[in-house]
C-alpha cells in the first residue's frame, strides 16, 4: 500500500509510525491523523510533504494551525485545502507579510473555485474596505477565470466605485469583445474601452467589436467607410478620438476647438493608409 510505504520511508521513530501505520489501515481519521503529524513535522523535507500529499489524498477544509506560508502554498498546489471563503480568510489574516506572495497565494485559491468570486465579490476584491487591485490584474488577466465570471464581477466593481476604472489596467483588454455586450452600460463599456487604449494592449479588431457594441450611435462613426468624417466637438468624444488616433485606429486628426468640430479618417475608411 502506498500510504504504508509513504509512512515507513520516512525516518521518524518517535512517531512510532510503523506500529501506527498498520492500524491506520482500518482507521481513516487515524491515519489522517497520522500524515497530518507528519506534513507538518520539521524534519521532513519539501519533496517528502509532497509525497505525503500525493500518497495519502488528505484534503484540509481549513488551514491547520502554526502552518507556514511554503506548506501552505503546497496545500494549494496540490489541491489538497479546500478552495473556500473562509480558507481565503485564513489565508488572508495569516500571511498578510507576505505581501505579493500573498496575493498569488489568494488568486491561486480563487482559480480553483472561481464561484468563490462570482458569489461573493465584496469578500474577494475588497479587502479592510480597499480594493484589491493587485489580486483583481493577476484573477482578471491571467485567463483561468470565465468570461462570464469576469463580467459578473466587473460589473459588481463598476456599481461599487465607477472611479476604480480611472486608474491602471486590471483586466485583459483581449478580453474586452466577448465582455462588452454583458456590462452595465455604455458609459461603462467607454470607460474600460477607455481604459484599455491607455494602456496600449488592445487590437484593433478588438476596438472595432466594442465600439460596434455601443449602444449611442455617435460613437459608430469611428468605424464610417467614408473617406473623411467631421463630427461636432465635445471634449469626452475629443478624448476618444485622440486615444484611437494614438492606436492608429483612426487617422489625420485634426481638432478645430474654435469651430467645434472633430475631424478624421475612420478606420473603414477607403482613405485608412495600411501596413
Amino acid at each position: 500500500n502506498s500510504s504504508v510505504n509513504v509512512l515507513t520511508d520516512i525516518n521518524t521513530p518517535s512517531l512510532g509510525l510503523h506500529y501506527e501505520a498498520k492500524k491506520c489501515l482500518r482507521n481513516p481519521g487515524l491515519f489522517k491523523q497520522i500524515m497530518q503529524r507528519l506534513f507538518y513535522s520539521g524534519a521532513l523535507s519539501e519533496s517528502a510533504r509532497h509525497k505525503i500529499l500525493i500518497s495519502a489524498q488528505i484534503c484540509f477544509m481549513e488551514l491547520p494551525l502554526n502552518t507556514p506560508f511554503e506548506c501552505a502554498a503546497l496545500l494549494i498546489n496540490q489541491n489538497r485545502l479546500a478552495p473556500s471563503a473562509h480558507v481565503f480568510q485564513q489565508l488572508y489574516e495569516k500571511f498578510q507579510e507576505e505581501g505579493d506572495g500573498l496575493t498569488a497565494l489568494l488568486a491561486n485559491i480563487v482559480t480553483q473555485h472561481p464561484a468563490l468570486l462570482e458569489a461573493e465579490t465584496e469578500f474577494v476584491l475588497i479587502n479592510d474596505d480597499e480594493f484589491d487591485r493587485p489580486l483583481a490584474t493577476l484573477l482578471l488577466t491571467d485567463g483561468k477565470i470565465s468570461p462570464q465570471v469576469c463580467m459578473h464581477a466587473l460589473n459588481w466593481l463598476w456599481n461599487y466605485d465607477s472611479e476604480l476604472f480611472a486608474g491602471s489596467l486590471f483586466f485583459a483588454p483581449a478580453m474586452l469583445p466577448q465582455l462588452a455586450p454583458g456590462l452595465v452600460d455604455d458609459d461603462m463599456r467607454r470607460a474600460l474601452l477607455v481604459q484599455s487604449l491607455k494602456a496600449g494592449d488592445i487590437p484593433h479588431t478588438a476596438i472595432s467589436q466594442v465600439l460596434s457594441s455601443l449602444t449611442d450611435p455617435d460613437y459608430h462613426v469611428f468605424l464610417s467607410n467614408k473617406e473623411h468624417r467631421s463630427v461636432v466637438y465635445t471634449e469626452p468624444f475629443s478624448r476618444m478620438a485622440d486615444l484611437l488616433a494614438s492606436a492608429g485606429f483612426i487617422q489625420s486628426l485634426k481638432v478645430n476647438e474654435a469651430r467645434k468640430r472633430i475631424r478624421f479618417v475612420p478606420h473603414n475608411s477607403p482613405a485608412f493608409r495600411r501596413e
